[in-house]
């Protein structure tokens, strides 16, 4: 399913029986905001609310450090419009400052 479907997959949750959810959804590039602002923030919101109808256990949203009140970034807007939802939702929301991996970029770093 893309995010950005108009498909309801609740039923699909419903025979899963998941017990968490993790959403971690980036941002489409800045080149495409209509896309990224749909997928990003419509998409990601209605597949929240479809795990919790769902009856999914635990709601789970990574998001950004830049997601706070007053962020300038479109990433971080967008972000903190997501989280809002989770929130209401009774969602756990993750900001983490630092991911390693293997191609740094943005607040990603190489491991040693």
């Amino acid at each position: 399913m893309s995010l950005t479907s108009a498909d309801d997959i609740t039923p699909l949750l419903c025979q899963q029986q998941f017990l968490v959810w993790i959403h971690a959804r980036g941002i489409s590039p800045p080149s495409r905001p209509r896309i990224s602002s749909r997928s990003t923030v419509e998409g990601s919101i209605r597949l929240l609310r479809m795990a919790k109808a769902a009856g999914v256990g635990r709601i789970v949203f990574i998001s950004t450090i830049s997601a706070f009140t007053g962020a300038r970034s479109r990433y971080g807007r967008a972000k903190l419009q997501v989280e809002s939802v989770c929130r209401e939702l009774g969602g756990i929301i993750l900001r983490p400052g630092l991911v390693f991996g293997d191609s740094p970029g943005g607040v990603s770093a190489r491991s040693a």
